[in-house]
This record gives structure tokens, sequence and C-alpha cells, in this order.
């Protein structure tokens, strides 16, 4: 017993999620279901409230499943017929329009479709940490993203992020975008891989 504590597993580190995905969140609701914002707010649970009633820092990590899951979930299932796939792909195009159009405007602008490969999993890690992003079987006009360490995560939540992954390789001109999950973490495989293929221009 005195040496038990070598043999202890190491406690991994709770997902959080930026300010910045936590408040687009909230923008979506308020921009496209006003009307039910207050049934939606009522619906989510005590900590969320607490979260959402407080003003939301961009740059603060918060807790993944009150402040983020949570919430898209109840999304799809007030406005979305509990179809996740719908839900989380509008949520999706919503925030990437938040970041890309404004935030990064500049950036994306002179961005190639090639360098935004290369940058996804540095892009993706500043929304979620800790998990582990990694592009395999990259090519010209089509590439892997492949998600690990991500326990928490919601189906909502992995079309969220591949409808994201796709408006940005689109915002670089690249012609008919399409994306596929190969593999699912909320489905029960170990990793989420989502493959994008498009033509060049």
């Amino acid at each position: 017993m005195i040496f038990s504590f070598l043999f202890k597993k190491k406690r991994s580190k709770a997902i959080e999620v930026k300010g910045t995905a936590v408040k687009s969140t909230v923008e979506f609701v308020s921009k496209n279901f006003p009307k039910q914002y207050d049934s939606w707010f009522a619906n989510l649970p005590a900590e969320t409230q607490k979260i959402y009633k407080d003003r939301i820092d961009y740059a603060k990590w918060y807790p993944i499943k009150c402040a983020y899951l949570d919430p898209i979930d109840k999304i799809v299932e007030l406005f979305y017929d509990n179809d996740p796939k719908i839900g989380g792909e509008a949520m999706g195009l919503f925030a990437a329009e938040i970041s890309l159009k404004k935030i990064y405007k500049v950036f994306i602008s002179i961005a190639t479709t090639k360098y935004i490969i290369s940058r996804a999993p540095t892009i993706i890690s500043t929304f979620f940490n800790p998990i582990k992003v990694k592009i395999v079987d990259k090519s010209k006009t089509s590439m892997t993203v492949v998600i690990s360490e991500f326990t928490e995560i919601t189906v909502a939540a992995e079309y969220r992020i591949a409808s994201w992954n796709k408006f940005a390789i689109e915002m670089t001109n690249a012609n008919n975008v399409v994306y596929e999950v190969i593999s699912s973490i909320a489905n029960g495989d170990k990793k989420l891989a989502i493959k994008y293929t498009w033509d060049l221009q």
C-alpha cells in the first residue's frame, strides 16, 4: 500500500472551451431564434445559466459540458427536431462566419487552401483544450482531420466542428467542398475523423 501511488493513473485534465465559442452559441440563438431565446435559456442547467448571465470573456476558458455541449444539444432538441447534423452544421457555419469574416478577416483573405490545411490543428486547438488534432491523408484536393482525447464531445458538436472547417476551406475559394465523418467519438469510436474533399479552381 505504501507504493500504491506509483500505480495510480494520472488524472486527465478536464476539457475546456474558449469563450469565443461560448459567445457564438449565445449569439446563434439570439439572432436566429430571438422569440424562443428565453425558453431555451430556461431549459439550460443552472450552471450554464450562471455562466451565460455573467459577461462572457472571449479569452477565458470554460468547462466544456455546461458552457458548450449542453447548450448546443438543447438547441438541437428545441429548434432542429433532435437532428444533430442539421443543427450542428447550422451552428458551425454561424460560428465560422463570425470568426473568419470578422475576427480573422485579413488572415483568411490572403490564406491559401494549403496554408489553412497546415494550420488546422492549431486553429481547432485554440477553441478546445486539451485535445489532440492532426491532419492525415493530405493531398491537393483532400485531407482528413483526426481529433482524439475529446472524451465528452457530442454528435452535434462533432458536426459543428466539421461545418466550421468546411466553411474555412470554402473561404480560400476552394470549390465543391464536401466532408464525411468517418469515425465518431460520440458514437463510440476512439477518434473523430472528418474527411474533406474539394476541387481546385
